[in-house]
């Protein structure tokens, strides 16, 4: 992660190039730096593969065992619950023994 900070105090430039994605390909043609975007790309792609076998190993029926599986849990129950009237919300908490 040390890779993509700049560490220069009179440069503004830190953890803001992780969340601004046109300001990092700036910073990379200014520097000529292929090496941050290979990087970056690596760190993504490692990031989704955890991403994908957090999802294929999910059951929201389990307890969650961390915070990641808790936000999956959040977004599963989002997906399910979107397009239900409050009765059928609170029917399909019950299913899943939460309270709403």
């Amino acid at each position: 992660m040390d890779k993509y900070i700049d560490k220069n105090p009179t440069n503004n430039m830190g953890l803001d190039l992780l969340a601004n994605t046109k300001k990092l390909k700036r910073y990379m043609n200014n520097n000529n730096n292929e090496e941050i975007s290979i990087s970056y790309n690596t760190k993504l792609r490692d990031f989704k593969d955890i991403l994908i076998n957090r999802i294929e190993r999910f059951d929201p029926l389990k307890q969650p065992k961390d915070n990641f599986d808790n936000n999956i849990k959040l977004q599963w129950l989002d997906y399910i619950t979107n397009n239900l009237t409050n009765e059928k919300q609170v029917e399909v908490y019950n299913i899943l023994g939460l309270e709403k």
